[in-house]
């Protein structure tokens, strides 16, 4: 990717699209909430010019935050020189924002160095700040071959206090410091999966239930099972259960069993 033919077929092709993909994603280490999650783009090995070798990059979203998971073909800490960047196209336009190392692949808005972020514009990498638009990453600063990042989806450009995500689909692409190699992965359009369906019985506390029963259900829809710890549920997670839709009744299941110490919830993602 990093080599100029490389560079002239991602031109004359375009960002991959990343498929829309709605969870709840508890950014601690632990990546078994991201199974499911389809990987949006890849980078091989061995090109990174010495610092971070990017793998691969996955990308969902809730109503608050946009996840990423990034993955490194090798033992690094991303967070120490050089580190890990992202970039935002936020009006999926390549003629604004900032030009990342001059590859016409991006005109980024905001920016992240690690978990700092910052504006960007046409020409100039860091124009000014952002509010509430930190990102949590978790692991950070040691090494790994896995990080997740969380970032708020309500994060203000302090200059004018417009919105850093003010459309549903955008641009990403992640890189490190300058380096001989001018490491990256993707850009991939990225579009916020918004349309979600929560049935009437979401926060039903159950007793002896063996499954969780959808009837005549839409075939443009992903069935997703996800619970939190009762009396007030606030963090719901993935039990690792979805299924599509087929027209007409699906069962849904706990794969760690129902129990009566958890709320369930059914999401139908379109």
């Amino acid at each position: 990717m990093k080599k100029c033919l490389a560079v002239a077929l991602i031109l004359l092709l375009g960002p991959a699209a990343a498929k829309a993909f709605y969870t709840n994603i508890v950014v601690d280490g632990a990546f078994d909430d991201w199974g499911g999650v389809p990987v949006a783009a890849t980078d091989p090995s061995g090109d990174d010019g010495g610092g971070p070798d990017l793998a691969t990059l996955q990308c969902a979203n809730d109503e608050s935050n946009l996840y990423l998971r990034i993955t490194y073909h090798a033992d690094v800490n991303p967070n120490a020189g050089p580190s890990v960047f992202l970039a935002l196209d936020n009006d999926v336009n390549t003629g604004t924002g900032f030009d990342v190392f001059g590859l016409g692949l991006i005109g980024s808005e905001a920016g992240w160095q690690n978990d700092f972020p910052f504006q960007q514009t046409n020409g100039v990498f860091n124009s000014g700040s952002i509010s509430g638009g930190g990102a949590a990453i978790a692991p950070y600063f040691t090494t790994t071959t896995n990080q997740e990042y969380r970032i708020p989806l309500s994060a203000l450009f302090v200059s004018d206090s417009s919105p850093v995500f003010p459309n549903d689909t955008f641009r990403l692409l992640v890189y490190t410091d300058f380096t001989l190699a001018n490491e990256t992965i993707g850009p991939v359009v990225y579009t916020l999966s918004r349309r979600v369906e929560e049935p009437a019985f979401t926060q039903m506390v159950l007793t002896n239930v063996v499954a969780m029963r959808v009837e005549s259900s839409n075939t443009n829809a992903n069935y997703r099972l996800e619970s939190a710890p009762v009396p007030s549920p606030t963090n719901w997670t993935f039990t690792g259960y979805q299924a599509l839709g087929n027209g007409g009744t699906l069962l849904l299941y706990d794969p760690a069993g129902f129990s009566t110490t958890k709320v369930y919830r059914v999401l139908a993602i379109y």
